[in-house]
């Protein structure tokens, strides 16, 4: 058994039954983001699906111990996304399709963030009103319902044994 995908998987499964689907991931060229001190900076606007909406896990080491699902839940509650410090992303959804894309811009928006520090120049994040704004306005577009046909119309084309 795989007692740390127990753990991490199961705390949210366990108190949030509306989400179906949990994904946790370790992003190479996003990991980095992990271990930011300030975490994740919202700067484009790809990332604003989710603004509010990412919660920190602190490590804690390999997740191995019934005890830490409950701050895992406790650190998820109202979240999509969940950065756990020095480890990687966990992302929920209804869907197989939500849980994908939440992680597929939670990891762009790390990309982008990372680029833009890298620079050295001064960042500009906008102003939070329209941070707020923007999340509203993707609430309109559910993560995954158009995406996520499509991706698996790609697969099919590509490898339909990926189904087997």
């Amino acid at each position: 058994m795989n007692t740390a995908g127990f753990v991490i998987h199961g705390a949210i499964h366990n108190d949030f039954p509306q989400h179906k689907v949990v994904f946790h991931a370790h992003v190479p060229d996003a990991l980095a983001v992990t271990a930011l001190k300030d975490g994740f900076q919202y700067l484009v606007q790809d990332s604003s699906m989710l603004y509010g909406q990412i919660g920190y896990h602190d490590w804690e080491g390999l997740s191995l111990t019934l005890e830490e699902r409950e701050r895992l839940a406790a650190n998820m509650d109202g979240n999509r996304a969940l950065i756990m410090r020095n480890h990687g992303f966990l992302t929920v959804g209804e869907t197989a399709g939500e849980a994908f894309m939440v992680m597929h811009y939670l990891i762009r928006g790390c990309r982008a963030m990372l680029a833009a520090t890298a620079t050295g120049l001064e960042l500009d994040p906008g102003p939070t009103e329209i941070w707020e704004l923007s999340k509203r306005q993707y609430d309109h577009f559910p993560l995954g319902h158009y995406e996520w046909p499509a991706l698996m119309r790609l697969c099919d084309q590509l490898d339909p044994g990926y189904k087997l």
